[in-house]
């Protein structure tokens, strides 16, 4: 397989912690966080069923 570039886009959410539940519940996979960012956000890598990536966004608790 060969790398090709590609947008990663990030979805805003209001609960980081609620949202990977939400990812893993509906078989996605996280795979990179939850990891703090300046500005006090809070993001995940993660990978839908299908095999798409994306990125979320957002505060904890």
């Amino acid at each position: 397989m060969v790398p090709a570039p590609f947008w990663l886009y990030y979805f805003r959410v209001g609960d980081i912690d609620a949202a990977v539940g939400r990812v893993t519940g509906g078989g996605g996979q996280v795979l990179n966080g939850p990891m703090e960012v300046p500005g006090g956000d809070w993001i995940i890598q993660g990978m839908d069923p299908q095999g798409a990536m994306f990125a979320l966004v957002g505060k904890r608790g």
